[in-house]
């Protein structure tokens, strides 16, 4: 869950990154499958596998736009590379947004935070 509050600016807006890969990771079933095994009643994957991730209220227009374009990633060979950012800016006139600099900007950190998860995970799977 993403909520709003108060933090470190970059920290909190790397931490959306994290927070977004994570989700991809999760195999709920599994989890589920292995506490039941273990006798665990009650169990949530939620619980073992995602923490929350609070966003200044002046970032979510930011957490907007990279969720909105999560599905926009540029690719080289197997490597991401970034997003289509003719697909942010489209992104930004649907919702409307008035300081695309700040927004963009923003984006940038979450983004290149997502990157480096991107590779790590590739690296992991070689």
């Amino acid at each position: 869950m993403v909520q709003v509050g108060g933090g470190g600016e970059a920290k909190k807006l790397t931490a959306v990154a994290e927070h977004w890969h994570a989700s991809d990771d999760i195999d709920a079933d599994d989890l589920t499958e292995q506490a039941a095994q273990l006798g665990i009643v009650g169990f949530t994957p939620d619980a073992i596998t995602r923490r929350d991730c609070y966003v200044w209220p002046e970032h979510q227009d930011a957490l907007l736009v990279f969720t909105a374009s999560s599905t926009q990633w540029r690719a080289a060979g197997r490597a991401i590379v970034g997003l289509d950012y003719n697909a942010v800016f489209q992104i930004m006139n649907l919702y409307g947004i008035a300081d695309r600099v700040k927004v963009l900007e923003e984006v940038q950190v979450i983004e290149t935070r997502a990157i480096e998860l991107f590779a790590e995970t590739l690296r992991k799977a070689q």
